[in-house]
């Protein structure tokens, strides 16, 4: 993979089924399969009344500590094939829109240990000395956490993200994030409350919303990170 780049084949193979599942499931041999087979299709579904395929995802709750679940899912294979063939051909497009964050130290990268496709920028030990050097420069902390991030998300947002709420409204097709709107949608039975929780390309479209609220947000002279 160069760098700078995204390969579809990667996104399939290794940003697919949500991390929290056994290495025993893995989506690399059909990764493998669609580039041999490339273009991929399978018989159309039920149809959207504007022509769009429309599928339903496969839903896992996964227990956490306390009683709690979380709701992950695994979107139709070509829901899948089609959002990540978009997003490893915008590549740079979506990098450059969400490194206009001063904030984010999550911004998607190729995972170095290639267990992954994406990850995020900062991990681990990072986050700690982020945390001390914000905390060194000011006398008042301010944390706070939005719940429930990724199953809230209106996926109508996205495109607002990339070319701001006005243009968005009279531009309704066409452009990268007209066109991850439509692929989310699709991937969900038309839903437009919620992007999936499991698949890499969710952090990819979960980065490019927070990155438009944190130029919004820096414009009070805000220091901080978001993660």
């Amino acid at each position: 993979m160069n760098v700078g780049s995204m390969e579809r084949q990667t996104i399939i193979g290794k940003g697919f089924l949500p991390k929290e599942l056994p290495p025993l499931f893995t989506s690399e041999p059909f990764a493998g399969f669609i580039e041999v087979q490339h273009p991929f299709r399978i018989e159309p579904g039920p149809r959207h009344p504007r022509g769009s395929t429309n599928t339903v995802p496969v839903s896992h709750n996964l227990a956490r500590p306390g009683n709690l679940r979380r709701k992950l899912q695994i979107p139709n294979p070509l829901s899948f094939y089609e959002l990540a063939s978009t997003v490893s051909e915008h590549w740079d497009e979506i990098q450059s829109h969400i490194r206009r964050s001063p904030y984010s130290i999550s911004v998607p990268v190729a995972d170095p240990a290639e267990k992954r496709a994406l990850v995020p920028e900062h991990i681990g030990s990072a986050l700690i000395e982020k945390r001390a050097m914000n905390r060194a420069m000011g006398r008042v902390v301010l944390r706070t956490d939005v719940a429930r991030f990724y199953p809230s998300i209106y996926t109508h947002v996205i495109p607002w993200a990339f070319v701001g709420k006005k243009q968005a409204k009279v531009n309704r097709s066409g452009g990268l994030g007209n066109e991850l709107d439509r692929l989310i949608r699709c991937a969900q039975d038309g839903q437009t409350v919620g992007i999936p929780v499991g698949p890499d390309t969710s952090l990819v479209i979960a980065e490019a919303v927070a990155a438009s609220l944190d130029i919004e947000l820096s414009q009070f002279g805000f220091q901080g990170f978001r993660f």
